[in-house]
């Protein structure tokens, strides 16, 4: 019998940059609904027991990306690493996963790696949105991965003693999205170069914030300010 084709939906932000995915049999997008369906706590076991099963899937690509969230929500940066670059070995140029990868290094590695952010941003600037995709979902996912990668990259200079080029780095990904811990990060910044005033204002919008741990910091900080 045929194998029949079956093409996974993009109806998700980060699936934007998905190319048409295709399983070759039933059993094999069954089990791919089972990853995407799966709770958190079984989301890794499910995604590696998928690629275990379909080494050769196209689908392969969405499950890596899946399994690196879900090693990152449970604090497995060398498992989200790995599953990172699992995926990009499939698709060396897909955007989300090289975000995902420049943020682990980021945030991780005492001399991170910029190569993956840089990448992503280059490659931003040049993608184009599918024809399904509506303009106002395109920027809005667009700028919040390019917010992303600048957030890493500042990241990346702290940790290298180059303070200004980390404050411009974080300036430009605040102002894409306002993430009450990049803004918190460029606060300390701002802290640490002498510009009380900027500082004051970031940390205002971060005790506003939903965020009860980055508000908490935020308020002390407040209460230290002359």
């Amino acid at each position: 019998m045929a194998a029949l084709a079956l093409v996974i939906g993009v109806c998700i932000a980060p699936a934007q940059f998905l190319p048409n995915l295709q399983a070759r049999t039933p059993e094999e997008f069954d089990a791919y609904l089972d990853v995407t369906e799966a709770q958190a706590e079984s989301q890794i076991r499910t995604a590696r027991r998928f690629l275990t099963a379909y080494p050769e899937s196209e689908l392969r690509l969405r499950v890596y990306e899946l399994l690196a969230d879900a090693c990152r929500r449970q604090g497995d940066a060398t498992g989200a690493s790995e599953a990172a670059r699992q995926g990009l070995k499939v698709a060396p140029d897909y955007i989300p996963l090289l975000t995902t990868l420049g943020s682990i290094e980021a945030n991780t590695s005492p001399s991170p790696d910029r190569a993956p952010a840089d990448r992503a941003l280059r490659l931003l600037e040049t993608a184009k949105a599918p024809a399904h995709v509506e303009a106002e979902t395109w920027l809005r996912e667009t700028a919040r991965l390019r917010a992303e990668n600048l957030a890493s990259l500042g990241i990346g200079a702290f940790k290298r003693d180059r303070r200004d080029e980390a404050i411009g780095f974080l300036e430009a990904s605040v102002k894409l999205s306002a993430q009450p811990a990049n803004q918190f990060r460029l606060a300390m910044l701002y802290l640490d170069a002498g510009q009380r005033a900027k500082a004051r204002v970031l940390l205002e919008q971060v005790a506003r914030s939903g965020e009860a741990a980055l508000r908490t910091r935020a308020e002390t900080a407040l209460k230290r300010l002359p």
